[in-house]
């Protein structure tokens, strides 16, 4: 600080006042401390710190007594002079620059509360408690409210952490100051995070990367980026927390193999909520950036680039198989975003003879790094979900869900490597003008390969192999070179599609080789290119011809065949034998050309991953209440838990915890240790045979086996159990209360609660009016329970019950009985259903007084009013105040507050200070068998499958589950368990959204989805509908009205029936519904003997019409040209809405050809008719069937395709019988597709669809 400054941590007196010097003395103590603080620049404002050394340089005794007393002071105390030179200098700086002096001992005394309050540097930063207050809530002596604030803000100066490697990875306080005293001042932005080039003050990073120069070497600190600073959303703050860990994980893991091609990892930092990684920065930038320098675009091709080259590409091979093979912990590693935008360049050798030196280059950006077990390969659909699309292998785009295996990353290497050789060859311009080349039929930047989506086979790109096949032609690749050889590796051993099986378990002591014609393993990799290198010593002419490169041309690329393999051997498909060269697609002239996508389920998987994330606000604020009821949920283990040694031992609070078990050796150990015999039994399922070792590793508070989605064991803690790293192990129950216990209703009570007080937009719908009838369960002075009348302007707080009504009779209310209920239902009758029983239990003990079910509130039987009531089940369940759900009855009389499986738990340590188990204290750290699945327990339970469950679940504002296992809450907010586990799934969160279906509109945007994919998910809501139970089928197109109305409305269309209508291309395709795959025939629904007219006119092109489960046809969004015009409004008309279309039916307009069934005569045509009664094969009376073409694949931009030749997509219809004339009425009875050619044009007709 300039000396023309004002001291800034100085009270507003002059500082000698308090610390008056000897005459020879120039400044007081303080002004010495401050003349030494240094400026850390990293935060928007710059903050001022202490060096470490100046805490241990500055503080002699001599300047402690100078500045606890004044010069002429004979009242030395000795002894706190020693407590601050030994435990207490940060608390003497800080209460120093706070204002305290040596006058009337105030610092002295404030030295002496410290230490006989037990507060040390140790206790810092300290918080307002630290400091006694009077009755008036002022601080006592010495401290003042002026000296109080300027400590809690000061202190921060003296707790600058320092950055070392023996400690990686810093928790910090959010207000904590970080030592970097120079920053760049434009960051350099990535996927996840913006990056810095910074210098970190040298007293405060100890084991600094030296350069070549002999200087410390900066650091490159990256910002992760919160998906919304402020946000306080759960699924933005899951994604920051995953990055996070994702980052940490993978870079520790690296900086073990302290591998020369990989960037040298420094620390990761937390701070608050800020998140920070810092390695070695890169003097030269990425790979990209460094072909792109002037001096670089044009290498001289010398022995020495090359070698120097294929060295660096050798090392990053190596770096690969290092994390491929990964050794501690018996897992491995893939990088999963390979890219030159990730290979760092870093210096390391002076220019020579005027020729630039080629850099060490360093992979970097191990974000996206997806650690695999021993086991990974016996897994599919692993994902790393950020990764860069353009250099991603084929096996991300195939239907048959190959695995994501080490080979994945040597796809990506392929194209890093046949890069490097363009621009080493032919330089940085012929290198963009490659890759501009690599282009899908949009004229966009695609993948290396396209997929044929039809027969779901990759192949290639065919600009990438025609370049192959040129560079083949340059004077070092034609002879036997290291060129050539690593260009013959790229092609063979790397950009290859086929990946075959592995036929045993990969461990990291046995690497896998590749087999002749799929993609090299990494090891596989290495021998090649160490080949090259042992050949390139002993025969420097194989590094270089010496060829002059003057007269080279630029590299030529002939455009190369559509559909052409790069290798013999690289089959498309997983299990698919290689396409013969003589049976491929021609291109150009004839042939539908596919066009490529990302299918839409593949999309959705990137929503469907549930996260376990710990939430302990909620869970402490629950379990404060239930302190009479702690022995029910955490006893004291039974029979005393037996541990072995190592189990004893395990930390399950530390961070990256993981065990790794021999199976054979825990089968032994499991009669010996409660721990390992659980860990046993979670891996029952496990083929012995091919797997022999395994892995748990801690997420959040779960533990994993074998990276599998679904946790096998769950670890939980009492609010009590307090260690070092707790705070990451979610509180919650190992044991369960008993059903309907006061201990269960609390906790239901206070979910409620918690929702009503905290989350907006979960609360119950205000402007609806309340159902016609509810049950009234009285109150404590008239416990009567009776059926009432309500009005359409009262107000009620009610809960409504969802659940089955099973076979057999049910318990309703009828015209009959009607006044019986209204004077008191005989709820104590034996007739009366346990299901009912228990709803009427939980409403009561949730406090409130009224209740809904539908088989007593609505009235049955031919003269009851179903009819009209079923209408209003959007009302119904929207405006409750919750909704319960007898998750595992399987009927009205099972009941659901009955006992539920028993969970195995163990308690491991016991009581508040975290003591070893086994001795007798309540509460503790538990581990216990994984229970909370929700998608298993709930929405595959036996409720879930009744067809009227799925409206109800997404028209509810919030819902409480009763299954086998446990009771779980849903709102908009997530789901939470009774154990107290949070859960998230993003793709359940949609149909669990009180507001169905904004949070799907809004988040799939904010993936980049649009209303297309929305379209998608709604297919995808229809078959998943098509395939639930019914006790009458004829409620199927009633039992989702509520809900189709919400979807047409998102769409801003008119529909009904199953059927979209916006004007454009909904309507033919939603029309393009197909019998699903497991159905051998649908049947029509008979509506004569319904009750409601819906239905009874559904029209035959309506899926409603029919029993049975549904599929749509596979087309690509984006990739039909539809034929509006072929199929006119059938919502237009008076009586033909999907509104009200119990009048007449629904009629469709529609213009239909007769057709052909002559067999395929081009090899590249596709033909299908899918018939709804059946398979269409050996039908006869064809000739009498018409097709409606609602649409045609679309074709890429420049390309000439003959209609006759083009796929066109079609409703089957066929006449009614007994009709004829003009007055013909034609019915559909499949779907279909086929080419032009077998359609005929000129007998073209307008029909009726009814």
């Amino acid at each position: 600080m300039p000396p023309s400054e004002e001291p800034k941590f100085i009270s507003k007196k002059d500082p000698e006042a308090s610390f008056p010097a000897k005459k020879s003395q120039k400044f007081s103590l303080a002004t010495v401390i401050l003349k030494h603080v240094q400026n850390s620049v990293f935060d928007e404002q710059v903050r001022e710190f202490v060096p470490n050394t100046c805490i241990e340089s500055l503080l002699t005794p001599d300047a402690v007594r100078q500045g606890l007393y004044l010069s002429d002071d004979p009242e030395f105390d000795e002894e706190v002079i020693d407590f601050v030179m030994k435990s207490a200098r940060k608390l003497f700086i800080t209460s120093l620059l706070a204002g305290l002096g040596a006058r009337d001992h105030e610092l002295a005394n404030a030295m002496k509360q410290f230490e006989e309050n037990g507060v040390d540097d140790k206790s810092l930063p300290l918080p307002d408690s630290a400091f006694r207050i009077d009755e008036d809530g002022e601080p006592l002596d010495p401290w003042t409210g002026v000296s109080r604030r300027n400590f809690r803000k000061d202190q921060w100066m003296v707790l600058v952490p320092t950055i070392s490697e023996s400690n990686p990875e810093l928790d910090l306080d959010p207000h904590c100051i970080l030592p970097i005293i120079e920053k760049s001042k434009a960051g350099e932005s990535g996927a996840f995070g913006v990056v810095f080039q910074v210098k970190i003050h040298k007293e405060h990073h100890l084991d600094p990367i030296m350069k070549l120069d002999g200087e410390r070497a900066d650091v490159a600190i990256k910002v992760i980026k919160p998906v919304c600073r402020d946000t306080t959303d759960q699924d933005d703050l899951k994604q920051l927390r995953d990055e996070w860990t994702r980052e940490v994980e993978a870079h520790i893991a690296m900086r073990n193999l302290k591998h020369r091609n990989i960037i040298e990892f420094i620390a990761a930092i937390k701070r608050g909520s800020d998140r920070y990684l810092l390695f070695r920065w890169a003097e030269e930038g990425s790979l990209r950036k460094y072909w792109e320098v002037p001096e670089h675009k044009r290498p001289l091709v010398t022995k020495e680039l090359v070698r120097d080259v294929i060295l660096q590409i050798r090392g990053m091979a190596d770096a690969l198989d290092k994390l491929h093979n990964y050794r501690f912990g018996g897992g491995s590693y893939r990088h999963g975003d390979l890219k030159p935008e990730n290979i760092l360049c870093v210096v390391d050798q002076p220019p020579r003879d005027g020729q630039f030196s080629f850099p060490i280059l360093k992979i970097s950006d191990m974000g996206l790094a997806k650690h695999h077990n021993i086991a990974t390969q016996l897994r599919h659909n692993t994902s790393t979900q950020y990764t860069t699309t353009r250099y991603e292998p084929p096996e991300v785009a195939l239907k048959s869900k190959l695995g994501r295996s080490r080979r994945y990353d040597m796809w990506s290497f392929g194209c890093v490597v046949l890069e490097m050789m363009i621009w080493l060859l032919h330089g940085s311009d012929t290198l963009e003008r490659f890759n501009s080349q690599i282009i899908d039929e949009g004229r966009h930047r695609s993948h290396w390969f396209k997929v044929d989506k039809d027969k779901d086979q990759a192949f290639v790109h065919p600009h990438v192999q025609a370049t192959i096949r040129a560079l083949y032609y340059d004077p070092e690749c034609k002879k036997n070179t290291a060129l050539r050889e690593l260009l013959t590796i790229v092609e063979t051993k790397l950009l290859v599609v086929e990946l075959d099986p592995p036929a045993t378990p990969v461990s990291s002591s046995a690497p896998p080789k590749s087999t002749n014609g799929s993609r090299a393993y990494s090891r596989e990799l290495m021998d090649r290119l160490n080949h090259i290198v042992a050949e390139g010593n002993t025969n420097e002419s194989y590094w270089f011809t010496g060829t002059s490169r003057e007269h080279i041309r630029d590299l030529k690329v002939n455009k190369a065949p559509e559909t052409s393999f790069l290798s013999p051997n690289s089959a498309a498909g997983r299990n698919r034998p290689p396409r013969p060269r003589g049976s491929l697609k021609p291109s150009g002239e004839k042939g539908d050309r596919i066009v490529p996508e990302i299918r839409f389920d593949d999309q959705q998987s990137l929503l469907d991953r549930t996260e376990y994330p710990v939430d302990n606000k909620f869970a402490q604020q629950l379990v404060a209440g239930l302190t009479p009821s702690v022995s029910e949920i955490y006893p004291v283990n039974l029979g005393q838990a037996r541990l072995c040694k190592t189990c004893a031992s395990h930390d399950l609070c530390k961070p990256q915890f993981y065990i790794t078990d021999n199976l054979a050796e825990l089968e032994v150990k499991r009669t010996l240790c409660d721990f390992c015999k659980l860990r046993y039994e979670a891996c029952h399922h496990i083929n012995r045979g091919q797997v022999q070792t395994v892995r748990f590793d801690r997420e959040q508070s779960m533990l994993k086996l074998n990276e599998n989605p679904i946790p096998a064991l769950s670890i939980c803690r009492s609010a009590d159990f307090i260690v070092p790293n707790s705070n990451h192990i979610q509180i919650g129950f190992p044991n369960l209360p008993a059903p309907a216990s006061t201990t269960h209703f609390a906790i239901l009570t206070e979910w409620l609660n918690d929702c009503d007080k905290n989350h907006r937009g979960c609360e119950p719908l205000k402007n609806y009016p309340p159902p016609t009838r509810l049950i009234d369960l009285g109150s404590p002075d008239a416990p009567v329970i009776r059926l009432i009348q309500t009005t359409s302007t009262e107000t009620i707080k009610y809960i409504a019950l969802s659940h089955p009504w099973g076979q057999g009779h049910s318990f309703c209310t009828f015209p009959r009985n009607l006044a019986t209920h209204r004077s008191a239902i005989p709820v104590h009758s034996p007739d009366f259903p346990d299901t009912f029983r228990d709803a009427i239990a939980v409403t009561r003990a949730l406090g409130v007084q009224y209740l809904w079910i539908d088989s007593i509130c609505i009235i049955q039987g031919p003269d009851g009013d179903f009819e009209t009531e079923a209408k209003r089940m959007e009302d119904v369940f929207s405006a409750a105040y919750c909704v319960i759900a007898a998750s595992s009855a399987r009927g009205q009389r099972d009941g659901f507050l009955k006992t539920r499986k028993e969970r195995q738990f163990l308690q491991l340590r016991g009581g508040s200070n975290g003591s070893i188990q086994n001795e007798t204290q309540k509460g503790g750290l538990y581990v216990c068998r994984f229970i909370d699945n929700f998608s298993e327990h709930v929405l595959n339970g036996p409720l879930s499958k009744r067809g009227w469950v799925l409206q109800e679940r997404a028209l509810a504002r919030r819902t409480i589950y009763f299954t086998d296992w446990q009771t779980y809450w849903e709102c908009g907010c997530g789901v939470r368990c009774e154990t107290l586990t949070k859960i998230d799934n993003k793709l359940t969160s949609f149909l669990g959204d009180p507001s169905f279906p904004s949070k799907l509109s809004s988040s799939l945007s904010d993936k980049g989805f649009d209303r297309g994919e929305r379209i998608r998910f709604y297919e995808d809501l229809y078959r998943q509908y098509s395939r639930l139970n019914f006790t009458r089928l004829t409620d199927r197109p009633i039992a989702i009205a509520g809900l189709e109305q919400r979807m047409i409305n998102n769409l801003n269309a008119k529909g009904g029936y199953g059927i979209f209508h916006d004007g454009g291309s909904l309507l033919p395709r939603s029309l393009l519904w197909r019998r699903g795959a497991e159905e051998a025939k649908l049947n029509r629904v008979d509506f004569s003997q319904a009750k409601q007219k819906e239905g009874k006119n559904l029209p035959s092109w309506s899926w409603m019409a029919y029993g049975g489960a549904i599929d749509f046809l596979d087309l690509p969004l984006g990739g039909v040209d539809w034929k509006n015009d072929a199929v006119l409004d059938p919502f237009s008309s008076a009586g033909s809405s999907g509104d009200d279309p119990s009048n007449e039916t629904a009629v469709l307009k529609a213009m239909a050809r007769p057709f052909s069934f002559e067999p395929i005569g081009e090899r590249w045509e596709s033909f299908d008719v899918i018939l709804d009664a059946g398979n269409a094969q050996g039908v006869t009376g064809w000739e009498e069937w018409k097709a409606v073409v609602v649409g045609t694949r679309r074709i890429a931009k420049g390309e000439i395709v003959p209609v006759e030749h083009r796929t066109h997509y079609l409703l089957i219809i066929t006449a009614l019988p007994g009709d004829n004339g003009q007055d013909t009425i034609y019915q559909r009875i499949g779907v279909g597709y086929m080419p032009g050619r077998l359609l005929g044009e000129e007998e073209v007709q307008r029909v009726t669809v009814g």
